[in-house]
């Protein structure tokens, strides 16, 4: 919540207080895009004084602009930052464009693959190539300003760094209030009495210029995935106080709606793995959270042995960018931590880390190689080339084979996976406290592959929250911010390269999740990350079907008047549609029955509007959408026990074939899709390689059935070839 605080006539400052969660925490480690290579503007923006503005200090510069709302400051505008001393010899930022088209924030935000750019940091983009064209520059006020901002970090010193000096009154006025922004984000930490670094600069600026000037103070908590989320909502909150105050509004749709998508993105995803793993009876991936370099600090103090290792959870952390380890934390509630695997001790040390204690579990070289499935590195925020990545992977399997007591685990460590690398990042710290949303999804993705795919959750991202419209802008951003990112063995030829983004089946994926947890509510109590130490009502998940994200998903069948005795499908007396018979709701009905309106699934006696699925009757297995059986549905589908040949709404158990749906096309055996079948298979459209119930699009070469070997070209028996291929004799794409 914001309350008012009123200190004189005419003089508000609004203060929002989320938590006391320092800004300073971060450093300043710069990520950009190394290959990108944005088209810098060749015309400036007009700026629109409609739109809310804001400074935004440190990590906090990405917030706004995700919900809309418009950063006049920008944290990774530094490159360098010169400014004159006095307003008339005021210039723009000196900036080589050659540096400005590899900085995402500005080819993001800043150019026109955005849906709608921030035109201050349009201009400054802009400005990079009208000096080296020597064009006509923007004036100071039109442009995104960094003085203080980023690499001063707290408010304090932003506002009293300087910036630009009014010659006719001597004041040096920080860029952070020097065009009256609305918002001042990031303000805390707060004295007892709420001011802020602000505070007395802008009682100065007042009384220098007989004014009333009367910012939102915002503070910015950081330190969590779901502390981030409620700052979407609070920042959401105060841009409608604005706009209802002035009629100043935002670049793309309310704020409101766009915060409520991020979070059904975040939770509507983990959920859906949830519920994969739930479907597939299968135990959630072990991981070792490991810090490498605190380990080596630990082990030179003597405070390990050689062949142990330091190990973060989300809530103990050997991290000093945040208060807890983001990585644990991105993976806390699909997988499972090895510290709780083990129940190890948690150990406090002196910190060696900028003198700081730092709590962590440990665990011997064979305890992570015998129950480790996975490893995460905690400076997988860092994203580096795939050399070094590859280094780093054999210098730890080599440290973790010369550590292990057991010499028969050495096996096992060469099958352990590790990621190394995530990926470049708009802001300056990798999935760290600004892209920390969508790091949670892009790692339950890489943990996941199966489930998810990591480039595809991740373009879901920058297509509706960095609003990247243009699909060849969306995929050149991804191949470049992604280019270095570690993939799993499983998840095949994915790379940000070969992007295979669905904007609608990822969508999908996150409704299911949604469906998923509303139906199983009881299985998240304990399961969201918590708030603070605490868990339920302060991490409760309240769905808003009305808007944004699956608003067109439920739907009621048309209103019937009920009969003088309720039987068959009917609206009963307490307005919920059932399954009657003489007047007694049937509560034990797990099935499907009729009305005139259609076919309906029943739970426990009453209509499920929100079944989507596959159910049965007397009459056979069905498919449902929103609790109706709709008779014009064909494809594959799945519920609890598989995937199934639909048609025509019913599953056809005599279907022996190739079929295809959202995600690819299915090899069925009697109606079920069993992942197993490896082969080349025919359907209506042709002969075709099939790995594991799959078709395989990318399959080139020979391939063999009980009828012999094929020539595959792109998946498909090319009955076409004649000649030689591998040294083979090939006649009608048969090998002779």
């Amino acid at each position: 919540m914001y309350t008012k605080t009123n200190h004189r006539v005419l003089r508000r400052v609004f203060a929002l207080v989320l938590a006391m969660a320092m800004v300073t925490s971060l450093l300043a480690i710069r990520i950009s895009a190394a290959t990108a290579d944005f088209k810098a503007p060749e015309k400036a923006m007009t700026v629109d004084k409609n739109l809310i503005t804001v400074s935004a200090h440190s990590q906090a510069f990405l917030l706004p602009e995700i919900i809309g709302l418009t950063n006049t400051t920008s944290r990774n505008t530094e490159l360098p930052d010169v400014f004159a001393t006095n307003a008339e010899d005021a210039g723009p930022a000196t900036m080589c464009l050659n540096d400005a088209q590899k900085t995402a924030i500005l080819g993001v935000f800043g150019s026109n693959i955005n849906q709608k750019p921030n035109p201050y940091m349009y201009n400054y983009f802009y400005n990079a190539w009208a000096t080296e064209n020597e064009k006509d520059l923007t004036p100071v006020g039109e442009y995104t300003m960094s003085t203080g901002i980023g690499n001063m970090f707290s408010p304090a010193n932003a506002a009293n760094a300087g910036g630009i000096t009014d010659p006719a009154t001597g004041m040096e006025i920080p860029v952070s209030i020097y065009l009256k922004q609305d918002i001042l984000l990031g303000c805390n930490p707060r004295s007892e009495d709420g001011k802020t670094g602000y505070t007395d600069v802008i009682a100065a600026y007042n009384s220098a210029y007989k004014d009333t000037y009367a910012p939102y103070e915002v503070d910015y908590e950081m330190s969590r995935v779901y502390s981030f989320l409620q700052n979407l909502y609070s920042m959401a909150g105060v841009a409608h106080e604005i706009n209802d105050q002035t009629g100043k509004t935002w670049r793309y749709s309310d704020p409101t709606v766009i915060a409520g998508d991020v979070e059904k993105y975040v939770k509507g995803l983990e959920a859906y793995v949830m519920k994969k793993l739930k479907e597939d009876n299968r135990t959630p991936e072990v991981v070792a959270v490991v810090d490498t370099s605190y380990t080596t600090k630990m082990r030179q103090s003597g405070k390990i042995a050689n062949n142990e290792w330091v190990l973060n959870t989300s809530e103990c952390s050997t991290q000093r960018t945040t208060s807890h380890s983001r990585v644990a934390e991105f993976a806390a509630d699909t997988t499972t931590n090895l510290a709780d695997v083990l129940g190890g001790d948690l150990i406090e040390t002196p910190g060696d880390i900028q003198g700081v204690n730092n709590n962590f579990y440990k665990a011997t070289s064979d305890e992570i190689a015998q129950n480790a499935d996975l490893v995460l590195f905690t400076d997988v925020t860092m994203s580096t080339t795939g050399e070094a990545s590859d280094r780093k992977i054999t210098e730890f399997k080599q440290n973790l084979v010369d550590t292990l007591q057991d010499t028969k685990l050495v096996n096992k460590v060469d099958s352990l996976e590790m990621m190394t690398s995530a990926f470049d990042c708009v802001g300056s710290i990798g999935a760290n406290s600004v892209e920390n949303i969508l790091g949670m999804a892009y790692f339950t993705a890489y943990i996941y592959p199966e489930y998810l795919d990591q480039f595809a959750v991740a373009a879901y991202w920058y297509n509706n929250f960095y609003h990247i419209s243009s699909a060849s802008a969306l995929k050149s951003t991804m191949a470049s911010n992604f280019a270095t990112s570690s993939v799993r063995e499983a998840a095949g030829n994915r790379s940000a390269k070969n992007l295979d983004y669905d904007k609608a089946a990822v969508e999908a994926q996150i409704i299911e999740g949604m469906n998923y947890y509303e139906n199983n509510r009881s299985e998240f109590e304990d399961k969201l990350i918590n708030q603070n130490g605490e868990t339920g009502e302060n991490t409760g998940w309240v769905i808003d079907w009305e808007n944004g994200i699956g608003a067109e998903q439920r739907e009621e069948p048309a209103p019937v008047e009920p009969e003088t005795r309720l039987n068959g499908v009917v609206k009963g007396p307490d307005g919920k549609w059932g399954y009657y018979v003489d007047d007694v709701l049937q509560t034990n009905y797990t099935g499907i029955k009729n009305n005139d309106y259609g076919w309906w699934r029943i739970e426990n006696g009453l209509v499920n509007f929100k079944a989507n699925g596959i159910y049965k009757n007397e009459y056979g297995w069905w498919k449902t959408t929103n609790g109706k059986v709709t008779f014009n549905e064909t494809g594959v589908f799945k519920n609890d026990y598989g995937w199934w040949r639909v048609e025509k709404s019913k599953v056809n158990f005599k279907a022996n074939g190739i079929y295809k749906n959202d995600y690819g096309w299915w090899k069925t055996t009697n109606g079920k899709v069993t992942f197993k079948e490896t082969g080349v298979f025919k359907n209506d459209y042709g002969w075709w390689r099939v790995e594991k119930s799959k078709v395989n699009f990318k399959a080139n070469g020979l391939y063999k059935n009980e009828y012999g070997t094929w020539y595959v070209k792109n998946g498909k028996v090319d009955f076409s070839y004649n000649g030689t291929y591998q040294g083979k004799t090939i006649k009608n794409g048969k090998v002779v």
